[in-house]
């Protein structure tokens, strides 16, 4: 029987077959770029889609040839024959799953598929219900199936190879597409070919048959809705996976400049050098920016000129350079952001009015374009730049301004953190009103010197200056008189002595000269320190104008002359200033050398030394109550002091002999006394409705604290004497915290956790830590006698008194001033809200009977108000 086809239904099933390949590709690339569930939904959406193409193509191209008779299509086997259609391409997109390639897996993928595509084309023809039958031609009809078969392995490979070249994708899928499709169409033409229909041939299908223009309208329908509704689910999982990279890439970005935060911020707390952190700023910035090149330069005091701090990717040749750049308008990127405090973008310094000058190290530094951000503090001082340079002209875009505005950030709070440790350190060591050394830093040149003299043999000296009747003068004619006096004295002389020596300021009006290495002969050492000290007396007496007018002031003089290691920091203190009392004796206005006649007073300190150390086992201490006070004038306490009746000499203040007792190690048996006796006195105060309630201070020394047992002890005497803990109060100095830090806070909190409590003893005159302070269990702060003595009339020190009540509030802490003596220091100390007094105003220290008397009797004084 004759066929006849339609060469425009022809074409269309071909295009159908590439179409729907071109198809098929796309969501096999998005199948193996995705993972999970994505990559199932994917494999399935492919199979069907290409299941479908197939399957389309087929009946187009059935569509696409007449018989001389009428035919149609069996419904139930046209649409059964779309499921191994299908089948065959979800198998293909299984396998399609795997990353590599296998010889094994693509023949059995192209055998199955094959087959799968063979049976829906064979069941398709058999729709037509043909009587007689279809007879095929057995060799063309095999060549079909391995048409088929070949196809369907194509396609595999053309996925698996296609990712390996380096073609672009559109490229790549249209290609494949166009192999694809041939090859189904092929197949489908060629089983076509095998087909014979007998002369007289009769399409048997009735009842259910499909109109053949019925199915041209439902096969086009299903390529448009599946094939092109796949297509725009592909392109849109496109878009969205552009879009996920962009945010996942503007994410990696912003998570790296996080990261930059972090890395920086980590080392200034760990507390790395500045260079270190500058320097490992700009290399992480230029490990996220391969194309940026990075400098800092920082303001020299001058104010004048940059120093280089970090560029570790320029040029030495260039960073040498610049190093030392002086500023201005127009001077370059950095020298005018540095000048002007403004933001310096040049996108090409080859063409820019401020670089003309320096074309020779554009060619150094092998650069385009260079971009300023001038680094401030938190005052809007300029403290450098931070420079970014690129090799190609180029602006920075709105991100990029905003990063260098990070990169200056992240300098500043380096630079901010050094200027404040330098600060911290500068006042730790300095004076605050003349900006000399101050007792600690000259106590450690002192002991640097007296080492340097046992290697080099020579002599050096200290001078003892203190200023003559300069209390006088500060209370009659002001404080800010005095302290131009002392600023001036400083200047004066800091001006005269040589770079080696030490002009330091111990307080008040007592300054230091500190001379190392004079010579190799002590003769000639005197003579050489003799002229310096007239020296100093001659430029003290030259008149100080203030306020237009002339004063005049002198100064006594005490030497010492030391030579190896034959005396001790302190002792050449001591003796340099026995010196200048011997001066002041002698009529002022003088100097004199320390010398054995003043061995007298060693000489009594040995006697005392001696007398001490049978003190305890005479029975010579006793203890004396002075009491302590609030702001109501009610009495919440006194503080235990240590006296000594000595047999001869009559009371001896604690100042004489504590030191001594500190040298010879009975403190330890002095502090054990002042520690039971003032314990059993608490339990004693427990029967009196007025002292039952009274706290009970008493001063621990360093020796006390070293002792291993020393909690145990403190506990022993308390269960011993039955007194309540928390009516003990434990007074330390500063000076204390100095060493073995962390052993006398483990004991003080130890003892805290029974209740004892500790203050701080004359606060403001040693040397602790304010930040160990905060974490340590003291509950009270003690203002020094040596503020709360001028707190009236020295500003200096009211500030100091005032700063140290507001400290011990932030702190959580009371704050009781000692040695208020009259009434104008308890009404200024009251206006600065501090909350306990101690002093003679109120009262002496007493023996216990006399004190006993005086609470018995006390009466509550009207208090002193605060203006």
């Amino acid at each position: 029987m004759p066929i006849f086809w339609d060469s425009t239904l022809v074409l269309l099933s071909v295009l159908t077959a590439i179409y729907g390949s071109f198809a098929a590709l796309s969501h096999a690339e998005r199948m193996r770029k995705s993972s999970g569930k994505a990559a199932k939904s994917w494999m399935v959406a492919g199979g069907i889609t290409l299941g479908l193409s197939i399957w389309s193509m087929h009946f187009i191209g059935m569509l696409a040839f007449h018989l001389p008779v009428s035919v149609s299509y069996d419904l139930t086997l046209t649409v059964v024959s779309v499921v191994p259609a299908i089948l065959a391409t979800l198998l293909g997109f299984y396998l399609l799953q795997s990353r590599r390639m296998q010889l094994r897996k693509v023949l059995f993928g192209g055998l199955m598929m094959g087959i799968g595509i063979s049976a829906m084309h064979y069941m398709g023809m058999a729709a037509l219900m043909m009587q007689p039958g279809i007879a095929y031609d057995p060799y063309i009809f095999v060549l079909s199936v391995l048409i088929a078969i070949t196809a369907a392995a194509g396609a595999l490979i053309i996925v698996y190879a296609g990712e390996m070249t380096k073609l672009n994708l559109l490229v790549r899928h249209a290609a494949g597409s166009v192999i694809m499709g041939l090859a189904i169409a092929g197949m489908h033409y060629t089983g076509m070919a095998a087909a014979h229909f007998a002369p007289g041939s009769i399409c048997t299908v009735a009842g259910n048959s499909i109109n053949p223009t019925l199915l041209s309208f439902f096969i086009a329908g299903i390529v448009f809705l599946v094939v092109t509704g796949g297509w725009v689910a592909n392109l849109l999982d496109k878009r969205m996976e552009r879009e996920n990279a962009v945010a996942l890439d503007q994410l990696a970005k912003q998570t790296k400049e996080l990261e930059i935060d972090r890395n920086v911020l980590e080392k200034i707390n760990s507390g790395k050098t500045l260079a270190m952190v500058l320097d490992d700023l700009v290399k992480q910035v230029e490990s996220h920016h391969p194309e940026m090149m990075c400098t800092i330069l920082l303001l020299n005091k001058d104010g004048k000129t940059l120093s280089l701090a970090a560029a570790p990717s320029m040029p030495e040749a260039y960073n040498q350079s610049i190093d030392g750049l002086e500023i201005g308008n127009g001077v370059g990127s950095c020298g005018e952001a540095a000048f002007t405090g403004q933001q310096v973008i040049i996108e090409d310094v080859t063409k820019h009015p401020n670089w003309a000058p320096h074309q020779h190290l554009v060619k150094i530094g092998n650069f385009r374009a260079c971009w300023a951000q001038p680094i401030k503090n938190y005052e809007n001082r300029v403290l450098g730049t931070f420079a970014i340079y690129h090799q190609y002209p180029t602006v920075p875009t709105a991100i990029e301004i905003e990063l260098i505005k990070r990169y200056a950030h992240l300098a500043q709070l380096a630079l901010e953190r050094k200027e404040h440790e330098d600060e911290i350190i500068y006042m730790a060591f300095h004076d605050a009103l003349t900006k000399l050394p101050n007792r600690r830093l000259l106590m450690d040149r002192l002991q640097q010197a007296i080492e340097s003299s046992v290697r080099s043999k020579m002599y050096g000296a200290v001078i003892f200056i203190d200023l003559d009747n300069f209390k006088s003068l500060n209370d009659s004619k002001g404080h800010d008189l005095g302290d131009h006096v002392l600023r001036e004295v400083a200047n004066r002389l800091v001006h005269h002595m040589r770079r080696s020596d030490t002009v330091a300021r111990l307080g008040g009006d007592e300054f230091i000269v500190m001379m190392p290495s004079i010579n190799e002969d002590k003769t000639k050492t005197s003579e050489q320190v003799e002229q310096v000290s007239e020296k100093i007396l001659e430029i003290i007496n030259e008149p100080f104008t203030f306020d237009g007018l002339d004063h005049h002031c002198s100064a006594s003089i005490g030497i010492s002359v030391f030579s190896g290691d034959d005396v001790s920091v302190a002792d050449l203190l001591k003796h340099a200033d026995t010196a200048m009392y011997q001066s002041k004796y002698a009529g002022r206005n003088a100097w004199h050398f320390f010398d054995p006649s003043m061995q007298a007073a060693i000489t009594q300190r040995l006697t005392l030394k001696n007398d001490l150390r049978v003190a305890l086992a005479r029975e010579q201490f006793c203890l004396h109550y002075q009491i302590q006070v609030d702001t109501q004038n009610n009495i919440i306490g006194a503080e235990a002091l240590i006296r000594w009746n000595h047999p001869e000499k009559g009371y001896i203040s604690p100042l004489a002999f504590i030191p001594l007792a500190e040298e010879t190690g009975t403190i330890l048996e002095i502090g054990d006394y002042v520690l039971a006796t003032a314990c059993h006195q608490l339990k004693a105060w427990e029967s009196n409705a007025r002292t039952k309630d009274l706290l009970l201070s008493v001063n621990m020394s360093l020796s006390q604290f070293k002792q291993p047992d020393f909690v145990e002890h403190v506990k022993s005497v308390l269960s011993e004497s039955g007194a309540n803990p928390t009516r003990l109060k434990i007074e330390l100095t500063e000076s204390m915290l100095v060493d073995n830090v962390e052993d006398i806070v483990q004991k003080m909190q130890a003892l805290r956790a029974i209740g004892v409590r500790f203050s701080m003893d004359d606060f403001g005159t040693g040397f602790s830590s304010l930040a160990l302070i905060k974490y340590l269990p003291i509950t009270q702060l003690k203002i020094d006698k040596s503020f709360v003595d001028e707190v009236v009339n020295n500003k200096s020190d009211a500030a100091i008194a005032k700063t140290i009540i507001a400290m011990g509030h932030i702190l959580d802490m009371n704050v009781i001033a000692e040695g208020v003596e009259n009434e104008s220091q308890l009404k200024i100390l009251k206006e600065y809200e501090c909350q306990y007094f101690q002093g003679y105003f109120f009262s002496k220290p007493l023996p216990i009977e006399a004190l006993t008397q005086l609470i018995d009797n006390w009466v509550v004084k009207p208090p002193v108000h605060s203006s």
